[in-house]
């Protein structure tokens, strides 16, 4: 099965003051360029939505969210480094950085339906064994760990996309890494220490999703 990197994004939850971030703002702190920022672009006092060729930022008073548009970018964390440098104070509780992977809409219904049981039904499991050992059932897997300071969360579930006007089926990796951070934290030091090993929970992704290859 081919599976690709097609969704990306960095979540912050905290407490935010988007009337500071306009236009000029990210383009004086060399976030972004002038002309890379769409003319769609939104900046209000309490939303801003920034639409670039490469990114998507949007920030309201409780969330940061940022997004990569293109799969195999890895600068999206230098994205929330140069914004983390432009505000002088965060009110920090959660970060999460996530990565979905699909499985190429190459294949065949049935192929699919095949992978699924077999990689994901489990006859010892007499939920599944006795209540969902039919043609039309479905499986899927959550679980979850410690890795590197944060909380991995892997969800993984059969969907329907839309390609070419027709519902294929296909199967969702959704990776989370997340990271709660108490009031007393440094939470802005804890995040920075995050963002500089980006790149280990990108490829821990990447080598679960080898193993199903």
């Amino acid at each position: 099965m081919e599976i690709g990197l097609k969704i990306q994004d960095i979540v912050l939850i905290g407490l935010f003051n988007p009337s500071k971030f306009d236009r000029y703002t990210f383009i004086k702190n060399k976030i972004f360029k002038e002309n890379d920022i769409s003319d769609t672009s939104v900046f209000l006092p309490e939303l801003v939505n920034i639409e670039t060729d490469m990114f998507n930022v949007i920030l309201n008073n409780n969330q940061l969210i940022i997004s990569s548009k293109v799969d195999s970018n890895n600068d999206i964390s230098g994205v929330l480094i140069k914004v983390l440098k432009s505000i002088d104070k965060i009110n920090l509780n959660a970060s999460g950085f996530n990565f979905r992977y699909f499985i190429e809409p190459i294949y065949e219904d049935a192929e699919i339906d095949a992978f699924v049981k077999t990689q994901f039904y489990n006859p010892s499991n007499s939920i599944q064994s006795n209540f969902f050992n039919s043609e039309t059932s479905s499986f899927g897997f959550y679980c979850s760990k410690d890795f590197k300071n944060t909380r991995l969360k892997l969800d993984v579930k059969p969907i329907l996309i839309n390609n070419i006007d027709i519902n294929k089926k296909s199967v969702q990796f959704e990776f989370n890494f997340h990271r709660d951070y108490d009031i007393n934290d440094d939470s802005l030091s804890e995040l920075n220490n995050l963002i500089k090993n980006y790149n280990s929970y990108k490829l821990e992704s990447e080598k679960i999703i080898k193993k199903l290859l």
